[in-house]
């Protein structure tokens, strides 16, 4: 393992590598999160080369100036300073970016900026492009206390209008029904019941699918963070997308293969 900092726009990223295989396996954290999301997951990675990063004040990366903390950004923010960040620790493409959440939303940016620099593309429970019916969340939130602050609107505006070209290889992997948590429920989910925030959230993931031409895996037992639960589910959707980017093939899963790993293959 090599921890390591870089100088992106006069500030320094905090990155973590392990394994030197390529093509590199890029990890986008869901909000606030950093290496420790992935921990599990480079261990049964072994030698593939594993990148995670800190967003700004994430990590030991420097915090944002003052001044800027308070900017609203965009998805396509993130992915540029992570292509910077990429090309200034010259880690070169093609990657198989994995994006966990918020991250599904920076990973989707990058690939429509840079097509052509995606082996593939593994989205972990990402957060929805369309809203949920009866469900208003039109704000900011941070990232970290001297990070980011992400547009919720401006966010999902760029992404129907930012669309990439479907990568040749691509998995959705969505929590299993019944993870969260009844308080999380009544804290952020009012007005729906546990039964509608279920199926509001997986017709989102449904949806990324679809606009990705990905296959979409549901996780038997995980929730949201399917890479802490159930790690070995992600790394097979990750050790396929790569077998499938060195073979210059098209990622096609066998549903029993996808059973054994922990997860149900879904239409």
């Amino acid at each position: 393992m090599t921890d390591r900092t870089v100088d992106v726009d006069g500030r320094r990223v905090a990155l973590r590598l392990t394994g030197s295989q390529q093509p590199a396996v890029v990890m986008l954290s869901s909000a606030g999160g950093g290496h420790d999301q992935w921990e599990q997951l480079r261990e049964l990675l072994g030698d593939t080369l594993c990148v995670s990063y800190g967003r700004p004040d994430i990590d030991g990366s420097d915090p944002l100036n003052s001044d800027l903390q308070s900017v609203p950004r965009t998805a396509s923010w993130a992915a540029d300073h992570l292509h910077q960040l990429l090309r200034a620790a010259e880690i070169g493409p093609p990657y198989v970016l994995v994006g966990c959440s918020i991250g599904g939303w920076i990973a989707d940016q990058f690939t429509a900026a840079w097509p052509s620099e995606v082996a593939g593309l593994v989205q972990i429970d990402p957060t929805f492009i369309t809203p949920i019916p009866r469900i208003e969340w039109n704000g900011t939130f941070e990232d970290a206390d001297g990070g980011l602050t992400f547009s919720e609107p401006a966010c999902r505006t760029e992404l129907e209008a930012n669309v990439p070209p479907p990568p040749q290889r691509a998995a959705i992997i969505s929590k299993a029904f019944g993870t969260v948590p009844l308080d999380v429920i009544e804290r952020v989910w009012q007005p729906l019941t546990p039964f509608e925030v279920d199926h509001g959230w997986r017709a989102c993931q449904v949806e990324w699918a679809r606009r990705l031409h990905a296959v979409h895996i549901a996780a038997t037992t995980a929730g949201h963070h399917v890479q802490i639960d159930q790690p070995e589910l992600v790394a097979f959707a990750i050790r396929q997308v790569l077998a499938a980017a060195r073979t210059g093939t098209d990622l096609a899963l066998d549903p029993s293969d996808v059973a054994a790993a922990g997860g149900t293959l879904l239409p």
